[in-house]
């Protein structure tokens, strides 16, 4: 039987900058995964932002231990195309130490 991970899609993860990503990235997006932090907007504006900058999808950081369910405001305009997902703080702040770790020259 042969492993699905060989067909997985391998794509890079860059932070956002600003980290909560409620106004448009100034690192410019060629289809990566974005992390971001939750806070000072709503999940809709930090989606809608990160996909117009050229995101595949968004991974928001939660800024609390517990977990927390994403919900859009009712008048919201949902009409985003790239997965949004919610890491736990650890999880998050794990993934954003790898990077900083292995990305500096």
């Amino acid at each position: 039987m042969e492993s699905k991970e060989k067909h997985a899609n391998h794509t890079r993860l860059a932070l956002a900058d600003p980290p909560d990503c409620c106004s448009k990235p100034r690192n410019q997006l060629t289809g990566e995964v974005i992390l971001v932090h939750r806070g000072n907007c709503s999940f809709t504006v930090k989606a809608n932002v990160a996909e117009e900058a050229g995101a595949s999808a968004i991974l928001i950081i939660n800024n609390q231990t517990e977990l927390f369910k994403m919900v859009c405001e009712s008048d919201a305009d949902v009409n985003i195309k790239i997965p949004a997902v919610m890491l736990p703080q650890d999880a998050g702040s794990n993934l954003e130490n790898y990077i900083n770790n292995n990305t500096r020259g």
